[in-house]
């Protein structure tokens, strides 16, 4: 995604070139030792917890004026989508000077995303959509039951079809920085929620086709924070990173796809950035007079580039799932286990890709999220860029140099190298759920340790390539 914020241009990741201080190839096989390393580690120490499962150390209510609180906080985060949303509308149209491209792709993508993951599901507490139908349905009661039954086979796949939606927008989609083309976008999803709650209930709908509530609490899982609302009062738990991807839950094949879909999007995502890719893109801006680009399909360049992201995104998407499914299959063939089969192992290891998702989204994100909420503070002043001066901070400008190449690398590296070695420990202590002798359970870790320490090899070289000269020679 390439958006405009104010005082630079720049897509997701480092802003100038690095040197880095030792080749490229040594932090790439180091961090696929490092993941090796932690998999052995793993083996020696948690060998003997079989079916033992951590749960969350202390849960308690907060203070009744926590609660109040966070019934304020509720509205003010309505009142700013509904601010942005305007602002789209009957703002200045420069995405420079309007606020509602930064609140959508960095403070509700990849803030809520980021702190959902690091910080428990406080999206659910806050879902200003679920906030204001919950009103609607006080006001009349008509409102509080679905018209129509949702059938379970459907499973999360709406959410699935609006992730992937939002990820063309993200990534393909021309008018993502257009704010009255975006204001349009999130007034249509509007729309298709509550029609969603009204026709099958808000909790189902809420829990099966509101994507970012479905995306953000797959995220929390992996927080060392547990958030949930009972009668409208947050309920926190503190437990260890991760622990929440362990707990016995239902995973549909839609859920499984969801998962997938979102390390496959993020994935491209940076891949767009690679010389390789730009070189996708010079190969269709260079294209002869009589390429078939022109004569057959009769596309303009913007269409034609348009094209090739979508064919590409597609891709990847379709990549992902075959991958998984192979080495799903390499699990069951290498555990020698007659009792499972090849879909419940996909349902059931699916959630420990979610801390590299997590980490690939801290690594990749990371940049642009810090210059992005600086870029904020001269918004909130003057939200609609009529020229407003409402804090005193429209004057400021972005340092498009707040974080250095050198800096965001080492955070990329930890951030990745964290993510596969938490992943290799949540799939563990799966196989020990899923196997029952101790030599079906280490047999089966070996497809799913290739697939960490390749993922982990893969992950470096994309976050490297917008800084490195090319491939793996540093």
């Amino acid at each position: 995604m390439f958006l405009v914020i104010p005082g630079f241009a720049v897509a997701h990741g480092f802003g100038q070139r690095y040197d880095l201080p030792l080749p490229l190839w040594l932090f790439v096989l180091g961090a696929g030792a490092t993941v090796a390393l932690s998999f052995v580690t793993v083996l020696v120490f948690f060998r003997k917890s079989v079916n033992q499962t951590p749960s969350a150390w202390i849960e308690m209510r907060p203070h009744r004026w926590v609660t109040r609180v966070a019934g304020i906080v509720r509205w003010i985060v309505i009142g700013f989508l509904l601010l942005s949303v305007v602002a789209g509308f009957l703002g200045d149209q420069n995405p420079v000077r309007n606020i509602l491209p930064v609140v959508v792709w960095i403070v509700w993508w990849v803030g809520l995303a980021l702190l959902s993951a690091l910080g428990g599901n406080v999206y659910e507490f806050c879902n200003p959509w679920d906030v204001i139908y919950q009103s609607i349905e006080r006001w009349h009661p008509r409102f509080r039951k679905g018209c129509w039954q949702y059938r379970e086979r459907w499973g999360v796949w709406p959410s699935w079809f609006f992730l992937l939606i939002f990820s063309w927008m993200e990534l393909v989609w021309d008018g993502r920085t257009v704010p009255e083309k975006l204001a349009l976008a999130a007034c249509l999803y509007s729309f298709l929620t509550w029609g969603g709650m009204y026709c099958f209930g808000r909790q189902q709908w809420l829990e099966k086709g509101e994507m970012f509530h479905v995306v953000f609490g797959l995220l929390a899982r992996f927080a060392p924070l547990r958030i949930r609302v009972i009668e409208n009062s947050p309920v926190i738990g503190f437990r260890p990173c991760a622990v929440g991807l362990l707990e016995r839950i239902t995973i549909s094949p839609s859920a499984v796809a969801l998962v997938l879909l979102l390390l496959s999007t993020v994935s491209f995502d940076g891949f767009m950035e690679t010389p390789l890719w730009a070189r996708v893109d010079f190969l269709i801006l260079t294209a002869s007079a009589d390429s078939w680009l022109w004569t057959t399909l009769h596309l303009q360049e913007v269409e034609a580039l348009r094209g090739a992201r979508t064919l590409g995104l597609m891709i990847f998407i379709v990549l992902f799932r075959l991958i998984y499914a192979l080495f799903c299959h390499s699990m069951l063939w290498f555990s020698s286990d007659n009792e499972v089969c090849v879909k419940d192992l996909s349902q059931r290891f699916v959630l420990s890709l979610i801390p590299i998702a997590v980490a690939y989204h801290i690594a990749h994100y990371f940049t642009f999220m810090a210059l992005g909420l600086a870029a904020l503070i001269p918004l909130l002043s003057d939200p609609l860029g009529w020229g407003w001066n409402l804090w005193g901070a429209a004057s400021y400008s972005v340092d498009s140099g707040l974080v250095g190449p050198q800096y965001q690398w080492y955070v990329a590296v930890s951030a990745v190298v964290i993510g596969h070695v938490l992943a290799v420990y949540v799939a563990h202590k799966m196989a020990q759920q899923a196997f029952q002798k101790i030599s079906h359970i280490l047999r089966s870790q070996w497809p799913m340790l290739c697939l960490m320490v390749g993922y982990t090899m893969l992950s470096l070289w994309i976050l490297s390539q917008p800084i490195v000269e090319s491939g793996l020679s540093g």
